[in-house]
């Protein structure tokens, strides 16, 4: 796949561009109810990974730090809550032996929490509640929920397979997931 070096913002309304940000190879997702966008951005010559938020415009409001040796998740990277109070990233270190990593940060890009998981445990995705308190994500075939708000794990499930497919309830007390079968929690 070649890399996609701009993010294009374009008005719904009318199909025209508003503005773009150029970048190395960039994944983004955009909140329902708030005007932002959070982009996984890699480069692929430094070999490293930054999270960013824009606005209205093609200046991020905030960016963490470049994660060196940092690759993102492949499936869906970046998550963001309905009202961009909350930002998640999943990604994963080392080129031999992979080692999973899930950031996530308030609305202001200050990091709020992190999990690492097991070697070779790749991590696929992330995923937040509508309002950002829940978060999940896939770590080799287990899948994994937090209450964003207290750090507690609230579910860690060999689903026995690796899943791409998962999703939340609109009032984030469910999340359903899987492959050859859709399991409900």
């Amino acid at each position: 796949n070649a890399p996609r070096d701009q993010l294009l913002v374009l008005d719904p309304a009318t199909g025209k561009q508003r503005w773009n940000a150029t970048a190395s190879d960039i994944t983004a997702r955009g909140a329902r109810h708030a005007n932002k966008i959070a982009a996984v951005d890699y480069d692929v010559q430094k070999e490293s990974t930054t999270l960013k938020l824009f606005a209205n415009d093609s200046s991020p409001l905030w960016q963490l730090a470049a994660v060196a040796a940092a690759f993102p998740a492949a499936t869906r990277p970046t998550a963001i809550s309905d009202d961009a109070s909350t930002v998640a990233f999943a990604f994963n270190i080392g080129l031999t032996e992979s080692l999973p990593r899930v950031v996530w940060t308030n609305g202001a890009g200050v990091e709020q929490g992190n999990w690492t998981g097991p070697p070779d445990a790749y991590v696929e995705n992330v995923a937040l509640s509508a309002d950002g308190r829940y978060m999940a994500w896939v770590a080799g075939t287990v899948v994994h929920a937090m209450d964003t708000t207290t750090g507690t794990m609230m579910l860690a499930d060999n689903a026995g397979f690796a899943t791409s497919a998962f999703c939340f309830s609109p009032d984030g007390k469910w999340i359903g997931y899987g492959f050859e079968a859709i399991i409900v929690y």
